[in-house]
């Protein structure tokens, strides 16, 4: 999916980014392929972590954090530069 999406130019949503691995691109199934901690040192956040390569993620548990392309404005921008062309 990553690499037909890299292949065709084509953004992938950052939900569905955060369910592959960054480093071998395997789907992060929680339990077989990935192992999911909630840490608090600092600031409150989830590791994510893949069984088969190591790499791990990490997402802030902000409250009141929203993604940038579920805001308003991020809809106008992509929308306005589609106009242009």
């Amino acid at each position: 999916m990553r690499t037909v999406a890299e292949k065709h130019v084509i953004r992938i949503h950052p939900e569905i980014k955060r369910t592959f691995c960054k480093c071998c691109n395997v789907l992060l199934v929680s339990g077989q392929t990935s192992r999911i901690r909630s840490r608090s040192k600092s600031e409150p956040h989830t590791v994510i972590t893949c069984l088969l390569c190591g790499t791990m993620k990490r997402f802030m548990c902000r409250t009141g954090h929203c993604l940038w392309i579920d805001k308003p404005e991020a809809w106008l921008a992509a929308h306005d530069k589609s106009r242009h062309k």
